[in-house]
């Protein structure tokens, strides 16, 4: 169940976990899982262009998004299509994680909102030794325009980070996660509207 960005989901299924800097953060279990997805959502200072071409540029996402080590575009559809490569840092004992990720965004041309699609190909190239590859990761953001300018953010995000850790801490980040990386989206998105 999606639901829109300001929206509170239903209170039956999704459990408010983070509210903080006008960032919510919910999170359930996935079904048949004890791995929890999240929904996130905030409002932000800047245009739908802006925040659709900051996630379109996967080559900038480790320097905003916690925890990327590096990224490489394997195939560009279009510039709205891509397939990356991305290694994850995970801190030790364990070991880091990459992935094949395909993203897709959509524009509807009457509410001018956007969503982008994450779809995670584990199988798309080998797997790289010293690595663990991401079984699972999907995903999407979505993107409102508000009549004054600013924008409301949705994300929505499940990743089984495969190997062997426990699930304890794979939920730790389950919040972490998420909300530092809206609070870096904002800041990025809204500082460079501001150097303008």
């Amino acid at each position: 169940m999606l639901v829109a960005p300001g929206d509170a989901p239903d209170e039956n299924d999704w459990v408010l976990v983070k509210d903080k800097s006008c960032i919510r953060i919910y999170s359930r279990k996935f079904s048949g899982t004890e791995i929890k997805e999240i929904q996130a959502n905030t409002s932000v200072n800047a245009s739908i262009k802006d925040l659709s071409a900051m996630l379109m540029d996967v080559k900038e996402f480790p320097e905003w998004m916690p925890n990327i080590r590096s990224t490489e575009i394997l195939k560009r559809i279009s510039n709205n299509e891509i397939f990356y490569y991305v290694e994850v840092k995970v801190p030790w004992p364990f070991t880091n994680r990459d992935n094949i990720m395909h993203i897709k965004l959509q524009e509807n041309s009457d509410t001018k909102e956007v969503t982008i699609s994450i779809e995670s190909i584990p199988d798309y190239i080998p797997p790289k030794e010293g690595l663990v590859r991401i079984p699972m990761a999907s995903g999407m953001w979505k993107f409102t325009p508000n009549q004054n300018g600013s924008s409301n953010v949705f994300l929505e995000y499940l990743a089984d980070p495969g190997g062997r850790v426990p699930i304890w801490i794979v939920n730790m980040f389950v919040t972490d996660v998420p909300f530092k990386t809206l609070t870096k989206l904002k800041e990025v998105v809204e500082d460079g509207k501001n150097s303008k």
